[in-house]
């Protein structure tokens, strides 16, 4: 190629008519910014992770632009919302050519909720159906309770939901062997549950694995969904030891952040090791006594303490340092309200506390010594009622495999 060749492709090059392509972000809440990623028309990559970054980018290649982003979750106040991203856009931009490219994100339905799961409807005569009802964590700051959404469902559901990373699991009554799933889309539109499994009835819950446990007093098995949220097959079965001198009580499992779970029994607490829950047996732990009246469903917190409601009237708090010990167990008492049945963990690490029947929620401040009242969300509500919050408060073992909050 001639020198005069050359100096004219320099020349025109001067001139040539590059596109303008500019990037936006739509759908997060105020103040929070997740990390967008652009691939270039080069194959470079490019990440934004600030207001200022993404609008000091100079975009002038002609080629294939692609822009992603993570799932996270955001925190405000007590409500913690999971945001999806759309799936990746992909725009070609041609020379010359002004392009726009808004990347948006959705929040996922149920995300920032309470919820409340019963056997009895607000009439206490109708055992027929139960009900499964939500509280947004904004009504708990400004410190009222108002239930926000109702999903009826029968018959009779069993104690317990559990958290799949975006639905909610729960038992269809005691005498109907069904697991019911409301996925994320179902919980956004108000849409209908549909069946995930058929298994015998009782207590659900999820461990920091993602298994799906249904407990009963007897057995307790563990189910894998999957990538429709089925649960299939058990892939682990625990029976209790029937010979032992205090047969172990199945029906709830309350898992820590190590795998290891705590069961309940009359007036007893044991843990089962991360190891003996990879496998079908008889289980037969070490009891260690506790006050009597503990029931329901219990929490562990992000610090590894165990909290459980008391019939009698009080909340307990288990040190994990005393779990991890030996001997007799000395929990704090925080006296509440008679009929307590359910406690929670809220994203600002407060503990949440239902009563049956009466259907009065407390709350214990981060820090706090005593639970204050925050209202009712009504009445007819029986000994299977549990608190889930969706999603779990982060740095709890129920937490892990959901999405964190951003860095900052």
């Amino acid at each position: 190629m001639s020198a005069l060749t050359v100096a004219a492709l320099s020349f025109a090059s001067l001139f040539t008519n590059s596109p303008t392509v500019t990037v936006s972000l739509a759908g997060a809440p105020s103040g929070e910014w997740p990390p967008i990623t652009i691939r270039i028309p080069s194959g470079s990559e490019i990440v934004a992770d600030s207001a200022e970054k993404l609008s000091a980018l100079k975009l002038v290649e002609v080629g294939r632009y692609t822009v992603s982003g993570p799932v996270f979750r955001a925190a405000t106040g007590l409500v913690d919302t999971i945001f999806d991203p759309q799936a990746d856009l992909v725009r070609d931009v041609k020379e010359g050519e002004t392009a726009h490219l808004t990347f948006r994100y959705s929040a996922r339905g149920g995300t920032g909720m309470v919820w409340v799961a019963t056997t009895r409807t607000q009439d206490e005569d109708d055992w027929s159906k139960g009900t499964l009802r939500s509280l947004l964590g904004t009504d708990l700051v400004a410190g009222k309770v108002q239930v926000s959404d109702t999903i009826a469902t029968g018959p009779r559901i069993g104690s317990g939901v559990a958290l799949a990373t975006g639905a909610l699991l729960f038992s269809d009554g005691w005498d109907n062997d069904t697991i019911m799933r409301i996925g994320a889309s179902e919980l956004a539109s108000r849409g209908a549950p549909r069946p995930a499994g058929e298994v015998e009835p009782g207590q659900v819950t999820r461990d920091p694995s993602g298994r799906v446990w249904v407990g009963r007093q007897e057995v307790a098995r563990a189910y894998v969904p999957d990538a429709s949220g089925a649960l299939g097959a058990p892939v682990v079965e625990l029976r209790r030891d029937e010979d032992a001198e205090k047969p172990l009580d199945l029906a709830t499992l309350v898992f820590r952040h190590d795998g290891s779970a705590i069961v309940f029994g009359a007036g007893g607490l044991a843990v089962i090791p991360a190891a003996d829950l990879a496998r079908s047996h008889t289980v037969s732990p070490r009891w260690r006594k506790i006050p009597a009246g503990i029931q329901g469903n219990a929490a562990v917190d992000a610090e590894g303490n165990l909290w459980t409601a008391n019939a009698n009237g009080a909340v307990h708090r288990f040190a994990k340092a005393d779990l991890d010990g030996q001997g007799a167990l000395t929990p704090r008492e925080y006296e509440v309200e008679l009929g307590l049945h359910s406690v929670a963990i809220d994203a600002e690490g407060g503990v949440l506390a239902l009563v049956s029947y009466t259907g009065n929620l407390y709350r214990l401040k981060p820090g706090g010594s005593a639970f204050e009242k925050l209202g009712s969300i009504g009445t007819g509500l029986d000994l299977n009622s549990t608190l889930t919050l969706n999603p779990p408060a982060e740095g709890t073992p129920l937490a892990q495999g959901f999405p964190s909050r951003l860095k900052r």
